[in-house]
């Protein structure tokens, strides 16, 4: 790494580079914290609930079609 006593002696595109150079190292430490912290989520099962929206409905339906009927 660049000592930055010696980069503000360095021709802008040095200066530039090294500006960037530490704006990635934020960003990639930034999404580094993001990945661990949606690592730790726990999504539940909702296999039991959706089964029970499924039979509803198809009581509904069922319903539906005996008032639909002449």
């Amino acid at each position: 790494m660049i000592d930055p006593h010696d980069v503000q002696d360095a021709d802008p595109a040095a200066q530039a580079f090294e500006q960037m150079r530490g704006e990635m190292a934020l960003v990639r430490r930034a999404v580094e914290k993001l990945a661990a912290e949606r690592a730790d989520i726990i999504i539940p099962d909702y296999s039991t609930t959706l089964g029970e929206i499924a039979q509803r409905l198809a009581a509904t339906a069922q319903g539906m079609k005996a008032l639909a009927a002449p």
